[in-house]
């Protein structure tokens, strides 16, 4: 952390439109220069590309949730959601720019094992139910396309239908992994978390910038849980009424 030494202006007055259009003439060329690149790989560029984006459209969308606030306390707590993505974001790119290709990769499969999960949980479902039928075998197909598209292997594919089967919190009751699926189970693992991000990065500056912002993350995390919830507690207690419910 770092002891400021010098206070801001308190007088001089922040134009929020002008602020944000400063944003998206920052962001928007930054993104398409990625996109450009003919440096970086093609997943990597445009992963980078979508990301930028990606924070402009979850910028504005915080904006509107907030004009709204007065009329619906309770949309602070939306905001403050999805606040909390673009701070995922930031540790996803720190992340990414670490080492270009080896994160693109696992980004990428970690994004095709939640489609697949989410896939396994529908068919588990809805199997046998008629008339979505057309709908899981067409989800299937494309789900495997995407597979031989990013190189994913039969292991790979298998050590996901095999966790989705023998889920991570079964703890104690949770078989061990079969041992021809051992290395996919490296190969295809999940994308860090931020925490787990803050273990993998090696640059000590950047690393001690993310470990400042993870305390900002921690409390995003908490009020987005409770804010709402510790709301209605207080207004069904007696001690808060409807009409002083705070913006948090």
């Amino acid at each position: 952390m770092h002891a400021s030494a010098d206070d801001i202006d308190v007088e001089e007055v922040l134009d929020v439109e002008e602020f944000d259009d400063l944003l998206a003439r920052t962001v928007n060329p930054l993104a398409l220069a990625f996109e450009c690149s003919e440096d970086l790989g093609s997943s990597f560029r445009h992963l980078m590309a979508d990301m930028l984006r990606q924070f402009l459209g979850t910028h504005r969308s915080v904006i509107l949730l907030m004009k709204n606030s007065e009329e619906n306390p309770a949309s602070m707590a939306d905001a403050m959601s999805l606040a909390r993505e673009q701070v995922e974001k930031v540790y996803a790119v720190a992340l990414l720019l670490e080492d270009p290709e080896g994160w693109t990769e696992r980004y990428l499969k970690d994004a095709w094992r939640k489609s697949y999960e989410r896939h396994l949980i529908d068919a588990h479902e809805r199997n046998g139910l008629p008339r979505y039928a057309d709908h899981l075998n067409q989800r299937s197909d494309v789900l495997d396309q995407e597979r031989r598209l990013l190189g994913i292997t039969d292991e790979e594919e298998e050590f996901v239908e095999w966790t989705f089967e023998n889920p991570l919190w079964l703890s104690e009751q949770r078989p061990k992994t079969p041992k021809h699926l051992k290395d996919a189970e490296k190969t295809i693992a999940n994308f860090p978390t931020p925490g787990g991000t803050i273990k993998r990065v090696t640059n000590d500056r950047l690393k001690e910038a993310l470990v400042r912002l993870y305390r900002e993350y921690s409390y995003l995390c908490t009020r987005t849980l409770c804010s709402s919830a510790n709301n209605r507690l207080l207004i069904a207690l007696g001690l808060l009424s409807t009409d002083d419910t705070p913006c948090v």
